[in-house]
């Protein structure tokens, strides 16, 4: 029930007051007094006040309090009221017992300075209390609080803090007129030179590392800062982090990842006195995969289609996630399941009964993306003749009319290459020995038909048959055509013979 009525109340105030809570400015919010040194009931016992300067309250959702060391880092919550006070007691609320804190925070202030930074939800920097050399005031033995003189004076000004009064200082309350041992600034006292080197607040720099990257190994990435700037217009200093061990204090390095993998690199920029970073992810790939060939007409049913890969590296290629398809809004992607590998300078073929990609029999395109989505390579044809096949040589694609699915790619003085605009009625096809241009049923290994052969061999010119046998990596082929080269000689040599003894 208590709950309930809170919950209920704090909505009412909402209702009321809502209007008055405001965004901070540098400055609104200020780090008012620290004690570094803990309690006479503890050394443990430290807290920190925060003060809001403005006459609106402020929303501290999303903000923070750290060290420049990470220790202490304290994220807040909650709300401070206008010219009031915001209280965090370290480990729990009996640091200060007859008064209740704001927030609980974990992580020691170091009793030899810290340097206290205080950041919005849009990571400005608020205030800063920079005693990295040594805290500007307060006293471990007494265990009297280092007080804020003035919370309108710039928070690193060692000049506007003092010892408290008494040894509990004065949390959730107005700062006390000091120890009577100390020559301090009176607010009221405040020299002009003072107000001139305090006016303003250092801001820290804008940070923007860039879009995402996609690369491969070996690939030189350029990398560029120069969208960074700072509010001040100060001279900036650059620190890049490619996430692999290597960094670079240049604005715009170029660089080149060894190994594939996913990376985060971090830019971080600073001015001299205040940092900030910003990351972005490179994913790097082997360039091991490419689309060596595909069957876009196949001499039969459509299903026949198939497109092959290639692993064009040294080592074995791990595709999982890579992804085929052919134009926009044609067949969905397909892509390949997770631990699917090729050994190096091997073939695979993805017939369409498995893909689903189904190629126009006109006008389309094959297309290879990385895991990310990103494209890798596309391949645009126009005319298509059947049984032709769109083929790989070097860099360079051409139509063929001895498919090869699963083995060396057949490039003959027939073959047209892909970029000419093709007239197929003036190619005149070689009509024996040819590749069954479908998919094996049982096997990826392509042969010969040896009838084909031998009813057709006598129908090729020793010339076709040499570059043919050139061009087959099949063990079987080789030993057919080797043999009918064999005896399509011997039948010249006997006519040759003939004629020569008749003359």
């Amino acid at each position: 029930m208590k709950t309930i009525i809170l919950k209920i109340s704090f909505l009412g105030f909402l209702f009321l007051f809502g209007n008055n809570f405001c965004l901070a400015d540098s400055g609104n919010v200020v780090i008012n007094e620290i004690a570094w040194m803990g309690t006479e009931n503890s050394a443990n016992d430290e807290w920190i006040e925060l003060y809001n300067n403005s006459d609106s309250s402020i929303n501290l959702d999303g903000w923070r309090l750290e060290a420049n060391d990470g220790s202490p880092k304290i994220e807040l919550t909650g709300t401070v009221l206008s010219n009031s006070f915001y209280l965090l007691e370290r480990t729990d609320d009996d640091t200060l017992p007859e008064i209740s804190a704001d927030l609980i925070y974990t992580s020691a202030i170091g009793n030899n300075g810290e340097n206290l930074k205080l950041f919005d939800n849009q990571n400005n920097l608020i205030d800063q209390v920079n005693c990295s050399d040594g805290w500007f005031a307060g006293d471990n033995q007494a265990k009297q609080t280092m007080e804020r003189v003035n919370p309108l004076i710039e928070g690193n000004n060692s000049q506007n803090w003092q010892n408290s009064q008494n040894s509990k200082g004065t949390p959730k309350e107005e700062n006390s007129s000091g120890s009577k041992d100390q020559n301090l600034v009176e607010p009221e006292k405040e020299s002009e030179d003072l107000k001139d080197s305090t006016s303003t607040t250092n801001l820290a720099p804008t940070v923007e590392a860039g879009d995402d990257i996609v690369a491969l190994v070996g690939q030189i990435i350029n990398f560029d800062g120069t969208k960074s700037s700072d509010p001040e217009d100060d001279t900036l200093n650059f620190l890049w982090n490619f996430g692999d061990g290597n960094t670079s204090a240049e604005q715009n390095p170029s660089y080149t990842f060894q190994y594939p993998g996913t990376y985060i690199v971090n830019l971080i920029v600073s001015d001299g006195r205040n940092s900030s970073s910003n990351i972005l992810k490179v994913d790097i790939f082997l360039n091991c995969l490419e689309i060596s060939e595909f069957l876009p007409n196949p001499k039969g049913p459509d299903s026949q289609e198939w497109i092959e890969v290639y692993n064009n590296s040294e080592g074995i290629c791990d595709i999982s996630s890579w992804q085929l398809d052919d134009e926009e809004k044609g067949s969905n992607p397909f892509s390949f399941p997770e631990n699917t590998f090729i050994f190096p300078h091997q073939y695979l073929v993805v017939p369409r009964s498995i893909s689903g990609i189904a190629l126009n029999n006109n006008k389309d395109i094959c297309r290879l993306f990385y895991p990310t989505g990103q494209l890798s390579q596309e391949i645009i044809y126009q005319e298509v003749k059947e049984g032709w096949s769109v083929a790989k040589s070097d860099q360079n694609f051409f139509w063929t009319q001895f498919p090869s699915p699963g083995l060396q790619n057949i490039i003959n003085s027939q073959a047209i290459p892909l970029s000419s605009n093709p007239s197929f009625s003036e190619v005149q096809e070689i009509p024996s020995f040819s590749l069954n241009s479908s998919l094996p049923s049982e096997s990826t290994t392509k042969t010969a038909s040896i009838n084909n052969v031998k009813e057709q061999g006598k129908e090729l010119s020793q010339d076709q048959l040499t570059a043919t046998l050139k061009k087959s990596s099949n063990p079987l082929v080789v030993i057919i055509i080797a043999t009918l080269i064999a005896i399509l000689s011997g039948f010249g040599i006997f006519f040759l013979k003939k004629k020569t003894e008749k003359i």
